[in-house]
């Protein structure tokens, strides 16, 4: 069982300070089928409302990364997830997934940044992922490939899925360690982080530097217990403010940041330069770690029905979102009959923009066409063509306002226009 590290610079300036966005999502055993022996995600819209909350407050918050973890992030999802990262300029550890090939299954995490995706391996399956039935192609294969991702926005960072952080035998983490990491990353699906986290306290109390161990896992009954947690070394000062907030919870000085219960994501600020704080401090210090996200309002009941609210209203934009899709899909955005007005033009345009088909030839073709309603002046400006703009009748207008009224239709109208 080898395996290879692969080095990839990213070329862009590292800012001082990191923000980075967390998730741990929470699950039931309804949300999973079984397939050749592996857990698999079946309730997509379940995970795209998630998804699309959790990126939304990474744009909000201006975050550089945003860390599912293990098997959070179905594969079909991947290229969603790309656009809004270049969009954003942001990346994104999409979790992991397990890929079949034609050496079987192997897992892999996908690094999203600047259009591109890096699949970081599975290198030892957990002990669940092992089958017995070799002949039927079931269970996890090794895979092969473990990235360094030199001169990100965040630094110097790396990715091991799971179990790769625990294994003695290969040498991985102790191989990636001598590359003078500024983040370790570990997505997981875990029933027992403690042994983990007992694991990331000694790995972060021994470096020479410093590093930020970020650990991120799920939450389901019986098979993931969340905990997901933040591991530096921090100046005792500030570390008594995370005490008295409850989030650092346990006898391990450097285990900063454990998530409280019914905690979706948080925002971090984090200070690259500050992985082991001096010693001596000034008027101007301050933690070296900063959480962007209100802790005291996490369980509240006024709290948790708003994020109903949302998250019910994630799933009518997404309903929406997935039936524009299919007309697109169907139609595309240069329709004969759909781009004979300029109102409809400039509707397809606000659509185009939003499912980033900005680049395609369809769109070329509706902007073509737009133009047609106009001529040019000397002064650069556009006067339209009035005569080959169709006016709808006045009572037909009424007839149709009648009818979207009776169908219940103009609220949906309302919401589409803040889309």
């Amino acid at each position: 069982m080898s395996f290879s590290i692969k080095t990839i610079d990213f070329q862009k300036e590292r800012k001082e300070c990191a923000r980075v966005l967390l998730a741990q999502p929470s699950w039931v055993q309804e949300d999973w089928d079984i397939i050749d022996g592996l857990y698999f995600p079946k309730n997509i819209n379940k995970i795209q409302i998630f998804i699309d909350n959790v990126l939304e407050q990474a744009r909000i918050k201006k975050a550089s990364l945003v860390v599912f973890p293990e098997l959070s992030v179905p594969d079909t999802l991947i290229n969603i997830i790309r656009a809004w990262a270049f969009q954003n300029d942001c990346m994104v550890l999409a979790g992991s997934h397990y890929a079949n090939t034609e050496h079987g299954y192997i897992s892999r995490a996908p690094l999203i940044f600047d259009n591109n995706v890096y699949y970081t391996e599975k290198i030892v399956p957990a002990p669940i992922e092992n089958s017995p039935f070799l002949g039927d192609r079931e269970g996890l294969q090794s895979g092969k490939n473990i990235f360094i991702f030199k001169n990100s926005h965040i630094g110097n960072f790396s990715i091991l899925i799971c179990a790769d952080y625990l294994d003695t035998t290969k040498q991985i983490k102790e191989t990636l360690y001598e590359k003078d990491l500024d983040f370790l990353i570990v997505p997981a699906f875990q029933k027992n982080s403690s042994k983990y986290h007992d694991r990331m306290h000694v790995d972060c109390d021994n470096s020479k530097n410093g590093i930020y161990i970020i650990y991120v896992n799920s939450v389901m009954d019986g098979m993931a217990d969340g905990k997901s947690s933040l591991f530096c070394v921090m100046d005792n000062l500030f570390k008594g403010h995370f005490h008295r907030k409850g989030l650092a919870k346990t006898t391990h000085s450097t285990k900063i940041l454990e998530f409280p219960e019914n905690t979706d994501f948080l925002t971090l600020e984090i200070d690259i330069d500050e992985k082991r704080p001096r010693l001596g401090k000034n008027v101007t210090a301050k933690s070296n770690v900063r959480v962007l996200d209100p802790i005291s309002t996490q369980n509240d009941p006024e709290t948790n029905i708003d994020s109903m609210r949302k998250t019910q209203m994630l799933y009518i934009k997404q309903t929406i979102r997935h039936s524009v899709e299919k007309l697109m899909a169907k139609h595309g955005l240069n329709d004969a009959d759909w781009i004979k007005a300029p109102s409809s033009q400039l509707f397809l345009s606000y659509i185009a923009k939003s499912l980033i088909l900005t680049e395609s030839e369809e769109h070329e073709d509706l902007l073509n066409a737009f133009f047609k309603f106009f001529t040019p002046r000397a002064d650069d400006s556009l006067k339209i063509i009035q005569e080959r703009v169709a006016i709808t009748p006045r009572k037909q207008r009424k007839y149709i306002s009648i009818c979207l009224e009776r169908m219940n239709l103009i609220r949906i109208t309302e919401f589409l226009k803040k889309l």
